[in-house]
């Protein structure tokens, strides 16, 4: 399955280059069309505009262009001619395509297609367009900052770039060396089994030696490993927030003989066992729904790792404040009560969790910063098929539906894939604990007359499901209520099938009584984080509220549908439509409690519209791209129920048959979901370039150590400026603060301090573009440097290489840093 993978997904997948395009497009660069149409263009007019540039990635297979008619009245008909040449002055062009301009005006911006070119790689190409209609204007930055080429019109280079964003064939050459380099980089599944499966396994270990039979554990290989896990990315905060409670410091010696301890004590936990392995004859019974899930893991593992082979650092915004949270942590080896000196803030009341293992593992495999994110976060990405299988597998009892729910979360839903694009890795850290917290909760809870017996004793039950509440705290507190709502939903639906036995108020109150043990534990296990998450995080949205204040928010006010129907996402939630209804029509209670769980969800992301305080801690978007846990188990419910009814009405001497059709189906359906998927991340999203890196390494090397340094910006939102380059990787990497910085710091200062640093990005952002206002801010916020990175901005080196009042202390590759005089 995974060689046809591998083959059939060669060649027919596009990818974007960052590395090799130039998205600056807030100028009009030049015009084309018609000479009596250019009267008032203040662009340079030409009867040819093209552009010189170099493809990073062999196989360049496409382009994208911005440009638009520069009026509304112009013939439809009228063709604009796009042509790749291998340079200026070819005479014949390597490829062409015509666009109408109906259909220019439709699109913003064109995508021009290419027969795949020359499988070598930084190859120069050059880019001519010609036009027989109406004015159009051509947009891209009014002075040549992609270094690799320039803007020409009519046979006239420029001063100028076009904005274009190139993409390339993923063939299977590009395939091979990916599996090449991640055979060599395989040595972190030693670090990765260390932190995130080992602690949580010994757990895990502990309790069930306290079961009566201890022949047989109570779940299978899949829903051990995601137990294992979810546990592991709890507890790792847990002692982190206590070891820097008792003054204790984490170091890369005190790791490693952690982990040396934790193998020791897991060999003698496990020794019975590995006792009688040399005289044990090796026999397989292999159990096709383990292996399945392995299989699934294994492919949305490649998935994930190849979507991410043309990033230099994780994708947007959070993943900055992300690796800032996690350099204070290595540099502590504690939980930070701030992060200054890299950070404006008076606190640190963001929830860490996710920051403590990414520290230990990035401590233990001493790779760069940004790139152990960036794979740390890929596979939590893809290890969410296993959370998926565990809930799918409690709630359904049906391990075939589970494994079929984990199926479509790793290839087909557009979410977790998606969160790549922002960096979301503290979220998607919580929902691989939620699916562990939700199971030991249900254990704890139940009753042999009202459920299934507990396979666990109630004290250990306790333990672990405190542990795995309190660990989720530390790392989303979102996630964390979307845990009690699937509890509270549960137990709502129990009431139902029970209200007629008589013996629930009976239950119910013991419930009461566990629940707050449950709380309890978990209250005084986090004890140390919520001083500071009450001030900062919760105690400002509570104290706003006001119930007689009309709602000012429409219902489902941040919804939005392309979040669930992107790639497959439309056959994943028809999927999950009918499989809601079969669940109803077999009287499943499982289908009643993933409704609740749903309306639950979505109203407490909608607290203002109900007049109840809390508004803004939960969002309409948070719930949304959590929503591929429900999607998923009820598609692979339903697919579950195709397969058996198939199954029943085969003949028994078609069987072997059936289930190679059903291989070969699910290899197709592998095939194409993948293609879908790799080429998901939204390339706007992608701000930093490997430029970048080398420039910042340079910076952190040279420059007085803790010197601010203004980097370009963008409104962000909520009235807040982030980085819209590479250099808003400079607090991380190098450890000076940035104008604009992280946006961590709007949950990390006072509302007037935050305020303040709002209004200091803002003055930054309105004085980029004139060389004389930006000194005098510079001056009044006593800043010295000025980094312009590759994707660029607001800032202008040209007119800052002009300028007296600046001079040059680096440019190479597209990245500029100044400093003034």
């Amino acid at each position: 399955m995974i060689l046809g993978l591998a083959f059939g997904l060669a060649g027919c997948v596009t990818m974007q280059d960052p590395e090799a395009s130039q998205e600056y497009r807030a100028d009009v660069v030049a015009t084309l069309g018609n000479a009596s149409d250019r009267v008032g263009s203040d662009a340079q007019p030409g009867q040819t505009v093209g552009q010189v540039f170099v493809s990073q990635r062999p196989r360049l297979n496409g382009v994208q262009l911005w440009l638009r008619p520069a009026s509304s009245t112009f013939d439809p008909t009228a063709t604009l001619t796009v042509e790749l040449y291998p340079a200026p002055g070819a005479s014949s062009p390597l490829a062409s395509q015509q666009f109408t301009y109906a259909e220019i005006d439709e699109n913003f911006p064109i995508s021009v297609h290419f027969p795949v070119q020359d499988s070598r790689d930084n190859r120069p190409y050059f880019l001519r367009l010609q036009a027989d209609g109406a004015l159009l204007r051509i947009y891209g930055r009014n002075q040549d900052s992609y270094p690799k080429g320039q803007l020409w019109v009519d046979q006239t280079p420029q001063n100028a770039d076009l904005s274009f964003r190139l993409s390339y064939d993923y063939g299977l050459l590009a395939f091979l060396n990916d599996l090449a380099r991640f055979l060599a980089g395989s040595w972190l599944i030693l670090p990765f089994l260390l932190i995130l499966w080992l602690p949580g396994r010994l757990l895990l270990g502990i309790w069930w030696a306290r079961l009566p039979d201890k022949s047989s554990l109570p779940f299978d290989w899949g829903q051990r490993l995601a137990l294992s896990i979810g546990l592991s990315l709890a507890v790792i905060p847990l002692i982190l927030l206590w070891t820097t409670r008792l003054g204790l410091h984490w170091n890369l010696t005190g790791l490693v003989i952690a982990a040396l301890l934790l193998v020791a004590l897991y060999l003698w936990q496990n020794r019975s066992h590995l006792s009688g392995w040399p005289r044990r004859r090796l026999t397989l019974h292999p159990d096709l729904v383990n292996l399945g899930l392995a299989l699934v893991f294994i492919l949305s593992l490649g998935v994930r790792l190849i979507m991410v082979r043309d990033l230099a650092t994780p994708a947007w915004v959070d993943p900055v404040h992300h690796a800032l949270i996690t350099r204070t942590i290595m540099e502590a080896g504690a939980f930070p009560e701030t992060y200054q000196p890299y950070l404006p803030s008076t606190s640190a009341s963001y929830h860490a969790g996710l920051h403590a293992s990414l520290a230990a593992f990035t401590a233990l495999t001493s790779l760069p910063l940004q790139r152990s994110l960036l794979i740390f976060g890929q596979v939590l990405n893809a290890l969410s098929v296993f959370a998926v299988y565990l809930l799918a597998a409690h709630l359904t009892r049906d391990r075939k539906a589970a494994l079929l729910a984990a199926w479509l979360a790793g290839l087909f839903t557009p979410m977790p894939a998606y969160y790549t694009s922002w960096g979301r890795y503290t979220q998607l850290a919580g929902l691989l604990i939620l699916p562990a917290g939700v199971l030991l909760i249900d254990y704890l809870l139940s009753d042999s007359k009202t459920s299934e017996p507990a396979l666990l004793p109630r004290p250990p039950a306790l333990a672990l499901a405190g542990l795995a509440l309190g660990g989720l705290w530390l790392t989303h507190y979102r996630v964390a209520a979307f845990l009690a709502c699937l509890v509270l939903a549960d137990r709502v639906t129990r009431f139902v099938r029970d209200w007629w036995r008589g013996s629930y108020w009976k239950t119910a109150i013991s419930h009461l009584v566990l629940w707050s043990g449950l709380g309890g534990l978990a209250l005084l296990l986090t004890l140390p984080w919520w001083p500071a998450a009450l001030g900062q995080l919760f105690t400002p949205v509570f104290a706003n509220w006001n119930p007689t204040t009309p709602n000012h928010l429409p219902l489902f006010s941040d919804f939005t549908w392309s979040y669930l129907t992107a790639g497959l996402g439309k056959i994943t939630l028809i999927l999950a439509a009918f499989g809601l209804r079969l669940a109803q029509n077999q009287g499943r209670r499982f289908f009643l409690t993933i409704f609740l769980w749903i309306v639950l969800l979505f109203s407490s992301a909608n607290l203002g519209f109900l007049r109840l305080p809390g508004q803004g801690l939960i969002t309409n978007a948070s719930v949304e791209i959590a929503l591929f846990l429900p999607i998923s188990i009820l598609g692979g419910y339903l697919l579950a129920g195709i397969i058996n009814t198939a199954d029943l009405i085969t003949p028994p001497g078609w069987h072997k048959l059936a289930y190679a059709a059903l291989a070969a189906l699910a290899i197709a359906a592998s095939w194409h979901a993948g293609s879908v998927m790799l080429p998901v991340l939204n390339p706007v999203t992608l701000l930093s370039r490997q430029a970048d890196l080398t420039a910042i390494q340079w910076l952190d090397q040279h420059l007085p150590p803790g010197e601010p340094v203004l980097i370009n910006a963008f409104s962000w939102g909520y009235g807040t400026y982030a980085g819209n380059d590479g250099g808003y990787w400079i607090g991380p990497l190098a450890g000076h603060p940035t104008i604009p910085p992280a946006v961590l710091f709007s949950l990390s200062n006072t509302p007037e301090e935050a305020a303040r640093l709002r209004a200091q990005s803002r003055q930054a952002f309105d004085a980029s573009s004139d060389p004389e206002a930006l000194l005098a801010f510079l001056k009044s916020q006593g800043v010295h440097y000025v980094f312009s990175g590759v994707r660029g901005g607001p800032l202008s080196p040209s007119a800052l290489r002009a300028s007296p009042f600046f001079q040059i202390l680096y440019n190479q590759d597209g990245v500029w840093l100044f400093q003034v005089r």
